[in-house]
């Protein structure tokens, strides 16, 4: 049994008892609580992801000016993690002049995503950027982004599919984002993201990102 989980005790009952029955159970991208599953396959390094959407953001928007994450659902454990991250890389002394004036939550879901990123800019109309680490949220934001006054002046990132982000790449709403993510080396079951830098061109050969990689646990077995 493979999982993502939106809340890491919610479905612990459930899953202890499919592993009681022999059940093998795994967790991907979002994980549990570790008693609740046999292995969590990670597709990348958590620091590495939540590191590289501040330096991409803040590379595009000359390191100042207020900045908002748009999450998806407040209990992800893999997007509090990178959050984490993101709020550690702003204390560098280089993003002196870069404020992180809110965190939005759009639930993995299109709609809210697309409202709470209007929302964001109508409270903070001198907002300079976006991170969406959710490939729901960044699609949704772009959707948003595209067809207002913002488009090519509020910038975006994140982690986005690239047939998702595609369209937006191309019409200019979206300079760069992390698409997918690359083995940081053969030997390694780390992965780094891979960064979408002149992100035009890359979008005229751009193709679905390979699979993630294992990150076993001790109580996972030996396949």
């Amino acid at each position: 049994m493979a999982v993502s989980a939106q809340d890491p005790g919610a479905l612990c009952t459930a899953l202890k008892q499919a592993m009681k029955n022999g059940i093998e159970v795994v967790t991907y991208d979002s994980d549990t609580k570790t008693g609740c599953r046999n292995a969590f396959v990670s597709q990348a390094s958590a620091e590495d992801l939540g590191r590289t959407e501040v330096q991409l953001l803040a590379e595009q928007i000359g390191y100042k000016g207020e900045i908002a994450i748009l999450s998806a659902a407040q209990t992800a454990t893999n997007q509090n993690t990178w959050i984490g991250f993101m709020k550690d890389e702003l204390k560098d002394p280089k993003y002196k002049n870069v404020k992180l004036v809110k965190v939005a939550y759009g639930n993995d879901d299109a709609q809210q995503s697309f409202q709470q990123t209007q929302g964001l800019l109508q409270e903070h109309p001198k907002l300079a950027g976006i991170i969406s680490p959710t490939t729901v949220g960044i699609k949704a934001a772009a959707q948003y982004l595209s067809g207002s006054k913002y488009k090519g002046k509020v910038k975006l990132t994140g982690l986005g599919t690239p047939n998702d982000m595609r369209k937006y790449v191309k019409n200019g709403t979206v300079e760069a984002s992390s698409c997918g993510t690359r083995p940081s080396s053969a030997s390694s079951p780390r992965a780094r993201p891979s960064r979408c830098r002149r992100a035009r061109s890359a979008a005229r050969r751009a193709r679905p990102s390979r699979p993630g990689t294992w990150a076993r646990t001790p109580s996972a077995r030996t396949a």
